[in-house]
């Protein structure tokens, strides 16, 4: 059991196979990658206090794009950021990277369809990869975040995948003309597709900001970051403007709450509380 979810491991024809219980039922808190640089490298009273938090009840919502990510951190950074992923122990969730195939009416669903089968088998089965013949414990040690650190930094493939993303992302944003002949509203909420409420919606304004605004390196693994955190976490970090994008999306809805750089004091303060309404 990693989390609050349970891993079981069985054999079949083509080698392990894992097999996944329910999502975590932890607070849910999904980080950027600034915000997990920052966590660990500055503050230590902060950072003991988040990962006190963690230990506490909340759950770290962790996607291929925090992996992606982690191919920036060097040198004292990279061990930094280890250490800091190390000590939140087991209490991380893999989750859905690409939001880019969420579409009505499939859109994904809050709970178990969050969780990324593909993430954390790549997770167990580069952790087992030098357990061949001996008997492999799946205990807290094992589910260690902080070896996807080393899993990233002898990756040829990852860093590749966040330009893929930028191009995706690119088609979405070439979509202005057609919106201009035929504009859409936006979608209400529904609690059973928060994904889709909130991929639907910020690629309204993607394709209305157009204009003033062409797509960076690093904007499709933000765009990630943006929906796949404020639809399955109750507390997210994103950088400014996607932060404002997402606070900007139709109301009522139960999106997280959402912190920008200079809100990381607040963001830990606020889980506290959370956590002591919860005892």
């Amino acid at each position: 059991m990693y989390g609050n979810t349970m891993i079981q491991i069985t054999s079949s024809p083509d080698g392990p196979r894992l097999i996944m219980d329910v999502p975590a039922s932890g607070l849910p808190v999904y980080l950027d990658n600034w915000a997990i640089i920052d966590l660990a490298k500055h503050d230590p009273s902060r950072r003991k206090r988040f990962i006190e938090a963690v230990h506490a009840g909340a759950e770290l919502l962790f996607s291929f794009a925090n992996v992606v990510e982690l191919t920036g951190p060097k040198e004292r950074s990279f061990h930094l950021v280890k250490r800091f992923l190390d000590d939140l122990g087991p209490h991380w969730v893999a989750i859905g990277l690409t939001p880019f195939t969420v579409t009505e009416p499939n859109g994904l669903v809050s709970g178990e369809t969050c969780i990324s089968p593909a993430l954390i088998e790549a997770f167990c089965r580069n952790r087992s990869a030098g357990y061949s013949g001996k008997i492999m414990s799946l205990d807290a040690d094992f589910f260690r975040l902080g070896s996807v650190v080393d899993w990233v930094a002898n990756s040829e493939v990852l860093p590749k995948r966040s330009a893929e993303f930028d191009d995706l992302l690119r088609t979405v944003r070439d979509r202005r003309a057609a919106y201009e002949r035929n504009p859409f509203l936006a979608q209400s909420f529904d609690p059973s597709k928060p994904a889709s409420f909130a991929w639907f919606n910020l690629t309204k304004i993607l394709i209305i900001e157009s204009k003033s605004h062409q797509v960076e390196a690093g904007d499709g693994i933000d765009f990630c970051h943006a929906v796949m955190g404020s639809a399955f976490a109750k507390f997210a970090t994103l950088d400014t403007n996607w932060k404002r994008r997402v606070e900007a999306l139709p109301k009522p809805n139960r999106l997280a709450r959402i912190y920008g750089p200079r809100e990381l004091d607040q963001m830990v303060t606020d889980i506290e509380l959370a956590l002591q309404r919860r005892e």
